[in-house]
C-alpha cells in the first residue's frame, strides 16, 4: 500500500517539472517496491536491474500523463513496472515455467512440525510458476496490494483477477502435494 507521508504531492510535482531532487526521491521512496515486482518476473539480476531502471526512465518521461484520480502513484509505477518486465520476458524469449498438470490435490498438512517444509515447499512451488502467475500471488498474498490496485498493474479487471487466483491456489495445492509424494 502507498504510504500517505508527507511531500509525495511535491515530489510529484517536481517530477513535473524535471527536477533531479524530485527523481532521486521517487526512486528512494518506491525503488524497493518496483524492485519487487520485477523481481518477481524477472530473475536474473543484471536483466532486473535494467528493467528497474526502465520503469523509471519510462515513469519520468511519462509523468505528464499520471492521474492519480485514475491510480495512485504507486500503482501506477507498478503498471510501467510490470509491462517493462513483460517486455523484458518477451525480449529474451524464455522459458515461461509453465508445468504440465499434476496430480489431484491433497490437503495441506498445517501442523507446527511440518510447517517449515511446508513454506520450504511453498517456495519451491512459487519457483515453478510463469513469471505472471508468481507475481500475481505475492502482489496479493504477500505484498497485500488491493485487488483493484493489481488489476490495474496488471492490466486485468478483477473478476479475471479473482478467478486467476482461484486457479493459481488449486495449482500451488497440486504442486505441493506432488513434490510431498517425491519426497
Amino acid at each position: 500500500m502507498e504510504h500517505k507521508s508527507g511531500g509525495r504531492e511535491e515530489m510529484i510535482e517536481g517530477l513535473r517539472r524535471h527536477s533531479r531532487g524530485a527523481y532521486s526521491e521517487a526512486m528512494r521512496r518506491y525503488g524497493a517496491f518496483v524492485s519487487s515486482i520485477v523481481g518477481m518476473m524477472i530473475r536474473d539480476p543484471r536483466d532486473a536491474e535494467e528493467a528497474v531502471q526502465d520503469t523509471f526512465i519510462s515513469a519520468f518521461r511519462a509523468i505528464g500523463r499520471f492521474d492519480e484520480s485514475v491510480a495512485s502513484f504507486q500503482t501506477w509505477l507498478g503498471r510501467i513496472a510490470y509491462n517493462r518486465s513483460v517486455d523484458s520476458l518477451r525480449r529474451r524469449t524464455i522459458p515461461t515455467g509453465e508445468i504440465s498438470e499434476l496430480t489431484a490435490a491433497e490437503d495441506c498438512d498445517d501442523t507446527d512440525e511440518n510447517l517449515e517444509a511446508d513454506i520450504d515447499l511453498l517456495r519451491e512451488a512459487l519457483e515453478l510458476l510463469a513469471p505472471v502467475e508468481r507475481t500475481l500471488l505475492t502482489l496479493v498474498y504477500f505484498d497485500d496490494i488491493p485487488l483493484e490496485e493489481v488489476a490495474y498493474i496488471m492490466q486485468l479487471n478483477r473478476p479475471v483477477i479473482s478467478s486467476r487466483l482461484y486457479r493459481l491456489r488449486n495449482k500451488l495445492a497440486r504442486i505441493i502435494n506432488e513434490r510431498k509424494k517425491q519426497h
